[in-house]
């Protein structure tokens, strides 16, 4: 994904952010994942969200969303969620308020392979997973 650039946006949409909005818009939802970085999130997650808002109409407008972070800190990204949610509140999409993830000390509870090994982490992203299911219900109703 290239950097944000309106210059590069007025000769047309670069065809990755093309295929991302496409993907977007065929989703019943998107579900966020994101490390902390520098307390806030990835500088290449807001590039992509910046390039998405600016293809009209939004991607992001009337899907559910949520969220997990993960930081080697003791908040486990609780300020990148807290970003990341205040960047998504503007892009007209509703994002999940309960069963909020945040791992914390990440460094520590996935293997070499990356494979999680904290089942308490574990059970907390399946608990996540099965609210934002029907999260997901509530809107498709509608």
């Amino acid at each position: 994904m290239p950097l944000y650039d309106q210059d590069l946006e007025e000769k047309g949409f670069p065809e990755p952010v093309k295929r991302v909005v496409d993907t977007i818009r065929a989703a019943d939802a998107v579900y966020f994942a994101a490390p902390e970085f520098c307390q806030s999130i990835p500088g290449t997650q807001k590039n992509l969200i910046d390039w998405i808002s600016r293809v009209k109409p939004v991607a992001f407008t009337g899907k559910p969303i949520a969220i997990v972070t993960a930081a080697a800190s003791f908040s486990g990204g609780a300020r990148c969620q807290h970003d990341l949610r205040k960047i998504l509140s503007v892009q007209g999409c509703y994002v999940m308020t309960s069963n909020q993830v945040f791992i914390p000390h990440n460094n520590l509870k996935f293997d070499k392979d990356l494979n999680l090994t904290c089942e308490e982490t574990r059970k907390a992203l399946k608990e996540q997973v099965e609210a934002f299911g029907n999260w997901i219900d509530i809107f498709k109703r509608q």
